[in-house]
């Protein structure tokens, strides 16, 4: 429903109705996803036959999805503070995981080990698309790598990648 706020009054019922029609003669499972159940309209409600809870992580589950999100192959540095990241940062397993994805990338375009350095530049990031600015309180002694970099290390990869193959 986030996609149909702009719409006013007849035009949002004429959209709902529409789509709970196409739900209706669907024949197969429908899926859906949201974070946001308060802002699904009581009709689809209604039909749902079933729905499952995903609770918002906790800090040790938090901790516990950070820790398995690298595969054994990937080379960690020593400096990794799990612990710190589950108990600073609350975010979803999504969030999560895409700031482990980005560090990762951020560590292969240095050519090293994932360093605490690169999870705190993602958390940044992440924190940065939910709408939240790194602050001293949340970053604590990281602070200064979750602030802009001068120099994106990944974009002068790609830069360097491509004036080797001009």
């Amino acid at each position: 429903m986030k996609l149909l706020r702009f719409l006013q009054g007849g035009e949002y019922r004429s959209v709902v109705a529409y789509l709970l029609q196409k739900t209706e003669e669907y024949e197969g499972f429908v899926i859906l996803a949201t974070n946001l159940i308060l802002n699904i309209d009581d009709a689809f409600k209604r039909r749902m036959n079933y729905t499952i809870e995903f609770p918002f992580p906790d800090e040790q589950l938090r901790e516990r999805l950070w820790r398995g999100m690298f595969p054994p192959q990937t080379p960690l540095g020593d400096d990794l503070d799990f612990a710190f990241l589950g108990r600073q940062f609350s975010m979803s397993g999504g969030n999560i995981k895409n700031a482990a994805l980005a560090a990762a990338f951020l560590a292969a375009s240095e050519g090293s080990a994932v360093i605490m350095r690169h999870l705190i530049q993602s958390v940044a990031r992440e924190w940065q698309k939910l709408g939240k600015l790194p602050s001293v309180a949340d970053f604590k002694q990281y602070y200064a790598w979750a602030l802009p970099q001068t120099s994106n290390t990944v974009n002068s990869s790609a830069d360097a990648l491509e004036s080797e193959t001009s």
